[in-house]
C-alpha cells in the first residue's frame, strides 16, 4: 500500500539551488567583505559567517578564512572560486535530493482497503463508489474522529516494513550521514545539519530514528534519552504510516474543517503518548524525574501549540501528571 516515490528533477533542481544559496551565505561573507572593505570588512563578514553558523567562531572553517584573505589580494579569483564552490554544493545537494526517495499510498489500494474496514465495522456504503463518497457517509454515520483513526489504522496495517528499506536507505545522501546505531530494532542515524536544514533535533521515519549528527549516543544524557524514546514511540506506533492514510481521506473530501480538528486531536494524542513513552525511557536509562523534565523544557518547553504538535507548556504538564 505504501511505496517508495523519487521526487523527480523540478524538486531536486529546487534544493540544489536552495544548497548553492546557503553556501555562498555561509562561506562567502569573508571573501564579499574582503573585496569590499579589505581588512575590516574581512573581519565584519568572518564575524556574520560566524553568527549564521550559531555564534560559534569555530564553525570558521580554514578554507573560508583562506578565501576572505585571498579576496584581498585577487577578489575577481576569490569570488570565482566562491562562485565554482555554491555550484559545486547546489549540483551534489541536488543529486542526493533526486536520490533521496518520500513516501506515498498507493490510493487505489488505500480506497479499497479503507472500504472493506469501513464495511467490516458496520458502516453501509451502499450507492457509494469513490473514496470521497465513503468518506462522506462514514463521517456522517460515525463521526469526523472515528473516520481519521480509521484512515491512520488501514494505512498502518496495509505497509510492509521491508518495503521501506529502499526509502530509508540514506546512504546515497553520501557524507550527511555520520553514524548508524541500533535502538530496539529500530535504526538510528546521525545526520549533519539535521537542526539546522529540518529545524528539529531528530524525527522518526516508519522504523528509522533520524537524529541530528551532534547527538552523542553513547553519552547518557537526559535531553538525548528523551528524543530517542519520544522518536521510538512514534516509529513503534507507525505514526507515519497514519499520516499518510489521513492525508489520504483529506485530500479525497477537501479537508473539511471537522476532519482536520479530528486530525490534529489525532496528532496531538500521539505526541502526549511519545512525550511519556519517552519520559520512561529515560527513567530506563537512569535519569531523575527532574532531569528529564528540564530536557523536555530545552527541547518544546516555549513553542506555541500547532497542527501537529501541542503548545509546550501543555505537554510539560501532561508529562508531570501522574
Amino acid at each position: 500500500m505504501v511505496r517508495v516515490y523519487d521526487g523527480g528533477l523540478k524538486s531536486s533542481a529546487r534544493a540544489g539551488l536552495q544548497r548553492a544559496g546557503e553556501f555562498f551565505v555561509e562561506n562567502g561573507l569573508p571573501a564579499v567583505g574582503a573585496t569590499v572593505g579589505g581588512i575590516g570588512g574581512l573581519a565584519v563578514g568572518t564575524v556574520g559567517s560566524a553568527a549564521l553558523g550559531n555564534l560559534k567562531v569555530t564553525r570558521m572553517g580554514a578554507a573560508q578564512l583562506a578565501l576572505g584573505v585571498t579576496a584581498l589580494a585577487a577578489p575577481g579569483a576569490a569570488l570565482i572560486g566562491l562562485g565554482l564552490g555554491a555550484a559545486l554544493a547546489g549540483v551534489l545537494e541536488g543529486s542526493a535530493h533526486w536520490q533521496r526517495p518520500s513516501f506515498q499510498l498507493d490510493g487505489k489500494v488505500f480506497a479499497q482497503s479503507y472500504r472493506r474496514e469501513l464495511e467490516k465495522d458496520g458502516v453501509d456504503l451502499s450507492g457509494t463508489r469513490t473514496l470521497a463518497q465513503a468518506v462522506r457517509r462514514a463521517s456522517e454515520v460515525r463521526g469526523a474522529a472515528y473516520v481519521m483513526e480509521r484512515a491512520g489504522q488501514v494505512a498502518k496495517d496495509g505497509y510492509r516494513p521491508e518495503d521501506m528499506k529502499a526509502g530509508l536507505d540514506f546512504d546515497r545522501m553520501g557524507p550527511r550521514i555520520v553514524g548508524r546505531d541500533t535502538l530496539g530494532g529500530l535504526e538510528v542515524q546521525r545526520v549533519t545539519d539535521l537542526r539546522k536544514r529540518e529545524g528539529t533535533d531528530g524525527y522518526s521515519l516508519f522504523n528509522t530514528i533520524l537524529v541530528d549528527a551532534g547527538v552523542n549516543l553513547a553519552q547518557p544524557d537526559a535531553r538525548t534519552d528523551f528524543l530517542l524514546g519520544h522518536e521510538a514511540s512514534h516509529a513503534r506506533h507507525r505514526d507515519c504510516a497514519a499520516a499518510l492514510g489521513e492525508a489520504a481521506v483529506l485530500q479525497a473530501v477537501g479537508s473539511p474543517d471537522s476532519l482536520l480538528w479530528a486530525q490534529q486531536e489525532l496528532s496531538h494524542a500521539q505526541e502526549y503518548r511519545a512525550d511519556q513513552e519517552g519520559y520512561q525511557f529515560a527513567r530506563q536509562r537512569g535519569h531523575s524525574p527532574e532531569q528529564i523534565l528540564q530536557a523536555a523544557v530545552d527541547l518544546f518547553g516555549n513553542t506555541g501549540s500547532s497542527h501537529h504538535h501541542p503548545a509546550g507548556p501543555k505537554r510539560l504538564e501532561r508529562l508531570t501528571q501522574p
